[in-house]
């Protein structure tokens, strides 16, 4: 076999990895309308998440010297960090409809949740053993 034939089978770095979030028992989060929970998340070597870590290391840089910098500033950071690499989610909503997946959202949820954080960070890091997410096209909604 020609290795350079070999079909594509891992996500790219700027292709979505698609991850049902898990709660710290292991079962699904679901959705209002009851299919699972879902964040898509690009790797560390996407443009996007390239970007976002300079930034981080320009702050996580100027914070050092500060003796009153705790884990919860380094934290939330981190949390803005790999928002960056979300590029969208299912089933994230308010109690009442589903949520958008702006930074403040994901950044929300992955500072109110360490598990939630702890999973997606896992494939952001690994993103290359991954397959890609299939490409779906999303339903217009009427107003």
């Amino acid at each position: 076999m020609n290795i350079h034939e070999f079909p594509r089978e891992t996500a790219q770095p700027e292709e979505g990895v698609l991850i049902p979030i898990r709660q710290k028992n292991g079962a699904a989060y679901l959705a209002l309308d009851g299919t699972l929970s879902t964040i898509t998340v690009v790797g560390v070597d996407a443009d996007r998440y390239a970007e976002a870590e300079r930034l981080h290391a320009h702050f996580i840089g100027r914070l050092s010297g500060n003796q009153a910098v705790n884990l919860e500033v380094t934290h939330r950071l981190d949390c803005t960090l790999l928002a960056s690499a979300v590029i969208d989610w299912h089933g994230w909503d308010d109690g009442k409809k589903e949520l958008s997946p702006t930074s403040e959202n994901v950044g929300a949820l992955l500072l109110g949740a360490r598990h939630i954080f702890d999973q997606v960070q896992a494939v952001v890091d690994n993103h290359g053993i991954y397959p890609a997410a299939p490409v779906v096209k999303k339903k217009s909604r009427a107003k």
